[in-house]
């Protein structure tokens, strides 16, 4: 999984920042220009599961901005927040026929 930045941001600010919710454990690692982080989970996700990936306000930019927080969600306090659904696993996709 990838996380697109539009400035460069502070790869240690990520830790603790970036949430993946029911998901393994991961580690972030952040790209030679400072706008991608890569998330590479200790095992693979579980198919055909609904997660949530977070990242908040902690995410700071190389000059220690804080990333604001998405105003078309007026709830929302978080800078992102997206669901996503993994793929059914291949065996619910295999046709013996």
């Amino acid at each position: 999984m990838i996380i697109v930045f539009n400035k460069e941001v502070n790869g240690s600010s990520l830790t603790g920042n970036v949430a993946v919710t029911g998901a393994p454990s991961f580690s972030t690692v952040l790209s030679t220009d400072k706008k991608v982080a890569r998330l590479q989970f200790a095992t693979d996700l579980s198919a055909d599961q609904a997660y949530t990936v977070s990242v908040t306000t902690g995410v700071t930019d190389i000059n220690g901005n804080a990333l604001v927080p998405d105003i078309s969600d007026p709830d929302n306090t978080d800078p992102y927040e997206e669901d996503f659904l993994t793929a059914p696993s291949t065996a619910d996709l295999y046709d013996p026929r």
